[in-house]
């Protein structure tokens, strides 16, 4: 994100850059997301 940040502070992000970091958090939590819900599952059905 930082090094995102400082890119973008000297002109050299474009859209192209900003979408792929929005999507790429987008994923992670969707993945972390359906990671804990598995691991809550699999505890509750103990």
């Amino acid at each position: 994100a930082m090094i995102l940040f400082v890119s973008w502070a000297r002109g050299l992000s474009s859209d192209l850059n900003i979408r792929a970091a929005v999507v790429a958090v987008l994923w992670l939590l969707d993945t972390a997301l359906v990671y804990a819900r598995g691991r809550a599952l699999i505890q509750f059905s103990r």
